[in-house]
């Protein structure tokens, strides 16, 4: 996958939690969004940026299922920490931001892990 590719899905994925979470409301503070952009743009390409392509096998820590599972205990710690925050009426908060970065990241592990190369156990 290239980096639009991996970029776009960070986006969507990240945007279209936060959005749900938010009851589908759009009414989001312009700063609140932007950051939620950065964090996501930030965590869609890091993988890439810390091991780039520069072969068929670039894939190895920071590409590994090890590496995806942890970032997904992270981004469930912090996603239940969300559900608790709108329960309990909170609403969008800084918490949405953070969740951006790992879970964003996650995102690109699972779409680099459909391709033929698949992700390494490391």
């Amino acid at each position: 996958m290239n980096f639009g590719q991996h970029v776009f899905i960070g986006w969507v994925g990240t945007f279209f939690v936060v959005f749900v979470l938010n009851g589908l409301q759009f009414n989001m503070e312009p700063n609140f969004i932007i950051f939620v952009g950065i964090f996501s743009f930030v965590g869609s390409s890091l993988p890439d940026i810390l091991e780039p392509a520069k072969h068929g096998r670039h894939r190895k820590r920071f590409h590994s299922k090890k590496t995806l599972y942890s970032i997904l205990k992270v981004s469930g710690v912090i996603f239940i920490f969300m559900l608790i925050q709108v329960v309990i009426g909170f609403g969008v908060n800084i918490t949405f931001v953070v969740f951006a970065f790992p879970f964003s990241y996650a995102l690109h592990l699972v779409a680099d892990s459909t391709t033929p190369a698949g992700l390494p156990d490391v």
